[in-house]
C-alpha cells in the first residue's frame, strides 16, 4: 500500500521514506533474504557503485568520499536486511510472499496487524539514501546490509571482512532518538525436546482448543524488563489446573513465534466430557480475571477462551491416513506432568537487574516457542546475559532439568556481546551533531540487553574500532503493534547527515 503524498511531501527527506516503502513491498522474512538482497544489489550497480554481495546474500556497498573528503578515513554503515514476522491472530498475511501494507496515523507509521519491519528497515532505508545522494558530504563509505540478524547471525558470522577497511562503525539498529547504544549482551538460543508418550482418547469426548490472547508481546531484550505475559507459561499454569480437576486429554500445543519475541499467544487442544465444558469454561474465566490482575501493571488484557474443534470421525479416516489418526491420540498425563514441571522450572523472564537501576537488565531468559515435531514437544528460548558466565551457567542448569524430566537440550546461535568503552571520538562527534540539529542535550549513552550485531564485527574487523549504535523512535519491536515516529526517522536522518559532514 502507497503511503499518501501527503505523507510523502511531510517526511520523505532525501527520499529515506521512499526507500522504506519500496523495502516494504519485498518480503525479507529472516532465511528469505535472497529478493530483497538482489533488489538492493541491482539498484547499487545501475548507480555505479563498488557491489559484493555473497553466497549468504550479505552484501558490501562501497562509495568513494564526496568532494573535500577523498582521503578521509572510511566509515562503515551497518544494517541488517531482514525483519521478525509475527501478526495478529485475526490478520491473513504471508510474510513470504506478500508485502508489508504501511498506514500513517498522526505522524505513526505501522503495518495492519503485523509487524512493521522498521528494524531495521529504517537502517536499509538510511543505507540507500546515502549511496543515492549527490549532495549530501561525507568520508569514504562502507555499507553493510546483513541476512539473518533477528534468528542466527548467518549474515555477521560468515561476512567477508577483507572487504572492510574502516575504523569507525556505525550500527543502525537502534530504538530511541535520543539514546545511543555504545554496548550489548550476548546470548544464545537453546530448545528442549521432550518425547510425547500418547495415550489413546475416548471417542465420547468432545474437542475443544484452549487459546490464550490478546497480550503485548514484544522484544525479548528490549521489553522483558516490563514485566508483560508470557502466553506459553500461563497456558502451562492452566493446563495443570484443569488436568488436576477435570479429566482431560491433551492433543497439541503451540504457542509463540520466535525465540527473542515474548509470546503473546498460545493455545493446546484438548478432549473433554461435555458435560464438563460448562465447569472448565469457568475456570477459564477464573484463570482470566486472575491472570489479568496479576499483570495488571504491565497493562495486559489477556482473554483464556475454549472454542470448539471439529473432531475426526473415524468413519472418514482413510487407511494409513497417519496424520488424522494421531490426531486422536493425546499426550499421557506423564508427558503433562513433565512439560509443566519443565516450563515451569525453566529460569525465565528477568534473572538479574543492574544493582542500581531496576530498569536496566544484565541477564534474562524468554521461553519463546512451544511446538511438537517429531514425536516430541519442544520448548525454544533466548537467554542474554552481559557476563557469559551467567549463559554458560544457564545452560548447565537447564540442561540439569531437561535430563531429569527426560528431556534432551541444544544450544543455538550463541552471539558475543560488545563491550561498552565511554566518551570515545565517535560518541563525542555524534553528540556534536545531535545537539547541534535537535538544539537538545537530552542525548544518552548507554548498553542495552538486546544483542546487536556489533559483538561480531568488533571481533572480525583489524584493529580498534570505534563503535556505536543509532535508530529512531521504534515502539513494540517484534510484536504486530510495532510503529515508528516518523518525526524521528527524519531527525535521526538529519542528525547521521550532520555526523557524517563533520567526520
Amino acid at each position: 500500500m502507497s503511503i499518501e503524498q501527503t505523507i510523502m511531501n511531510q517526511y520523505n527527506v532525501d527520499n529515506i521514506l521512499h526507500y522504506f516503502q519500496e523495502i516494504a513491498n519485498i518480503p525479507r522474512k529472516s532465511g528469505h533474504e535472497q529478493a530483497i538482497s538482489n533488489y538492493i544489489k541491482d539498484w547499487a550497480l545501475n548507480l555505479g557503485l563498488d557491489v559484493f554481495q555473497d553466497e549468504q546474500y550479505n552484501l558490501i556497498i562501497k562509495k568513494a568520499g564526496t568532494e573535500g573528503y577523498e582521503s578521509h578515513e572510511p566509515v562503515i554503515l551497518q544494517g541488517h536486511m531482514d525483519m521478525v514476522c509475527t501478526k495478529l491472530e485475526s490478520v491473513e498475511h504471508d510474510f513470504i510472499n506478500s508485502p508489508i501494507a504501511l498506514h500513517v496515523e498522526d505522524g505513526i507509521l505501522h503495518a495492519n496487524g503485523t509487524t512493521l519491519g522498521a528494524d531495521d528497515g529504517f537502517a536499509v532505508a538510511y543505507g540507500m539514501a546515502i549511496l543515492a545522494s549527490t549532495m549530501i558530504p561525507h568520508p569514504p563509505l562502507e555499507v553493510v546490509f546483513t541476512v539473518e540478524e533477528e534468528t542466527t547471525f548467518k549474515g555477521v558470522k560468515t561476512l567477508d571482512y577483507s572487504h572492510l577497511s574502516g575504523k569507525r562503525l556505525i550500527n543502525m539498529d537502534g530504538e530511541s532518538m535520543n539514546e545511543v547504544t555504545i554496548g550489548s549482551a550476548g546470548g544464545h538460543g537453546s530448545t528442549v525436546k521432550l518425547p510425547i508418550a500418547q495415550v489413546s482418547v475416548n471417542n465420547e469426548m468432545t474437542k475443544r482448543r484452549i487459546t490464550i490472547e490478546g497480550l503485548k508481546g514484544g522484544h525479548s531484550g528490549c521489553d522483558i524488563h516490563l514485566g508483560r505475559g508470557n502466553a506459553i507459561y500461563i497456558l502451562c499454569k492452566v493446563l495443570e489446573r484443569i488436568t488436576g480437576e477435570h479429566n482431560i486429554r491433551i492433543t497439541e500445543v503451540s504457542g509463540g513465534s520466535a525465540p527473542n519475541a515474548i509470546p503473546l499467544r498460545a493455545y493446546a487442544d484438548v478432549y473433554l466430557h461435555l458435560q464438563d465444558v460448562p465447569y472448565v469454561q469457568v475456570l477459564l474465566q477464573e484463570e482470566q480475571d486472575k491472570w489479568n490482575a496479576h499483570y495488571a501493571s504491565a497493562g495486559e488484557s489477556m482473554t483464556i477462551s475454549l472454542s470448539v474443534v471439529p473432531k475426526v470421525n473415524r468413519e472418514d479416516l482413510v487407511e494409513l491416513d497417519l496424520d488424522a489418526i494421531t490426531m486422536e491420540r493425546a499426550f499421557s498425563s506423564d508427558t503433562i506432568q513433565k512439560l509443566c514441571a519443565l516450563i515451569q522450572g525453566i529460569e525465565q523472564g528477568v534473572l538479574q537487574h543492574a544493582p542500581e537501576n531496576p530498569n536496566e537488565v544484565w541477564f534474562s531468559n524468554n521461553i519463546g516457542v512451544l511446538g511438537m515435531a517429531d514425536g516430541a514437544v519442544y520448548l525454544k528460548m533466548q537467554v542474554r546475559s552481559t557476563d557469559t558466565k551467567n549463559l554458560e551457567a544457564h545452560y548447565k542448569r537447564l540442561a540439569q532439568l531437561a535430563e531429569i524430566h527426560g528431556a534432551t537440550t541444544s544450544l543455538e546461535s550463541p552471539y558475543p556481546g560488545w563491550l561498552p568503552t565511554f566518551d570515545s571520538p565517535l560518541q563525542q562527534t555524534y553528540q556534536k551533531a545531535y545537539e547541534s540539529v535537535t538544539g537538545t542535550t537530552d542525548l544518552q549513552f548507554n548498553v542495552i540487553h538486546a544483542g546487536l550485531e556489533v559483538g561480531y564485527m568488533l571481533d572480525n574487523l583489524q584493529g580498534p574500532v570505534d563503535a556505536i549504535n543509532i535508530g529512531p523512535n521504534i515502539h513494540d519491536l517484534h510484536a504486530p503493534t510495532e510503529r515508528m515516529e516518523l518525526e524521528s526517522f527524519v531527525t535521526t536522518w538529519n542528525v547521521l547527515k550532520e555526523f557524517l559532514k563533520s567526520l
